[in-house]
């Protein structure tokens, strides 16, 4: 997402009724020119690096599976 900006980026979203109503100001809702964003980006990142996936896969891995088996009932 960071190395292709072009592909991912939020087109018209700042002006967007939905985030000045239900979703509210946060990274997933901020243009990437607002204050908020890079606070937020720079909480969030190292969740998201390799590292921080390889400490939390097996949780995904398990609940995943506890989900596909819910659905299979």
């Amino acid at each position: 997402m960071y190395e292709q900006p072009e592909v991912f980026c939020k087109r018209l979203f700042k002006f967007s009724t939905f985030r000045d109503s239900l979703a509210g100001n946060g990274l997933f809702t901020c243009d990437d020119d607002e204050p908020i964003w890079g606070q937020a980006s720079r909480i969030l990142r190292p969740a998201f690096s390799l590292k921080g996936m390889q400490q939390y896969f097996e949780v995904c891995v398990v609940s995943a599976a506890t989900l596909f088996a819910a659905c299979l009932l």
